[in-house]
């Protein structure tokens, strides 16, 4: 015979259990949402939706699953350290989540003459074949680190530099070559 206040205890750890995980599930979509508050330009890249195998609105950016939950990548794990709103994303720009040698702000909003980004700024080359879940390898390949093919400075002659005002008041420049 079960004790009434065994019981009680089973079916209140079992309701808890169920509203946290409701809880976590609605959590992903507010933190996606802030991300691309803080960086409107990503939005229909490849850091927002992929078409094989159909991962549309991805959670690949934070977590080694593009659907989302289990463990996060360096920069999900940033983002999860801090106040997860827009400016918070945004002020994590500077850092380098994932040690390619690349910012964040790099990677997200472009560096010079990168003709792939924006890349993923948890994911570095080796540790992606690795670790990724829900999400085609071939697809994202040439999305993990800038490609570069910038001229030497010597060979610039003029440049510009280019500043931009991120949400949370974070300014980033980087230089480009002016034709």
């Amino acid at each position: 015979m079960i004790k009434k206040s065994t019981l009680a205890a089973v079916i209140a750890g079992v309701v808890a259990s169920a509203f946290v995980a409701v809880n976590q599930a609605q959590a992903f979509p507010g933190i996606r949402s802030e991300f691309f508050t803080a960086y409107p330009s990503a939005t229909g890249t490849a850091l927002d939706t992929l078409t094989s195998p159909n991962v549309p609105n991805h959670c690949g950016v934070c977590h080694y699953d593009f659907n989302g939950g289990g463990p996060r990548n360096p920069y999900g794990q940033a983002v999860e350290a801090s106040a997860q709103n827009a400016a918070a994303i945004a002020a994590l720009g500077g850092d380098d989540s994932d040690g390619d040698g690349f910012t964040n702000d790099e990677e997200i909003l472009g560096v010079g003459t990168a003709s792939n980004t924006p890349t993923f700024p948890g994911l570095a080359p080796g540790v992606t074949a690795t670790s990724t879940q829900n999400v085609d390898l071939g697809e994202i390949q040439n999305s993990i680190t800038p490609a570069l093919g910038v001229p030497a400075v010597s060979d610039w002659g003029m440049a510009a530099l280019t500043f931009m005002l991120l949400a949370g008041g974070t300014i980033i420049w980087r230089k480009t070559a002016v034709a």
